[in-house]
């Protein structure tokens, strides 16, 4: 039973995590998604990251550089959307850098402090991984803002 709710608390991070990208990414690219022509995109851009995510996460503990499938993603997804073809690439690396910056700091940070290895922090569904998870979706809000 709990490796059903933790299975579907990880789900919902990629639910909230996708949504958050998107959003990133619509509002860097000046597309903001609440306008009426915009968000049909954004579901669908979402629903395509949100898929990619969830597959990529159950080939693979971690991406390392497989997590350049997401930017390429982005950037395809955001041909659709209005700015320079400059702006787009940005906007699709930031996103994977930011994530990669947080999401190493915060597990590698945790792994430290607890003493926990990180094989176990990726690949356990325990306190740490809920505690890095948590930190690192918090952080990722604050960047995601401040850019």
């Amino acid at each position: 039973m709990m490796n059903i709710a933790w299975n579907l608390f990880e789900l919902a991070v990629n639910v909230w995590e996708s949504g958050l990208i998107m959003a990133f990414v619509f509002h860097f690219l000046d597309a903001p998604p609440r306008e009426a022509e915009n968000r049909w995109k954004f579901v669908l851009g979402w629903a395509g990251y949100f898929t990619i995510v969830t597959v990529m996460n159950h080939i693979t503990v971690y991406e390392g550089l497989a997590g350049f499938v997401y930017v390429a993603y982005l950037f395809l997804f955001s041909l659709i959307l209005e700015g320079s073809l400059l702006k787009k690439l940005m906007a699709s690396a930031m996103t994977l850098a930011c994530v990669i910056l947080i999401s190493s700091t915060v597990t590698n940070t945790v792994s430290v402090l607890a003493d926990v290895p990180l094989e176990t922090i990726y690949t356990t569904g325990n306190f740490y991984r809920l505690l890095s998870i948590l930190a690192v979706q918090l952080l990722l809000v604050y960047c995601f803002q401040m850019l």
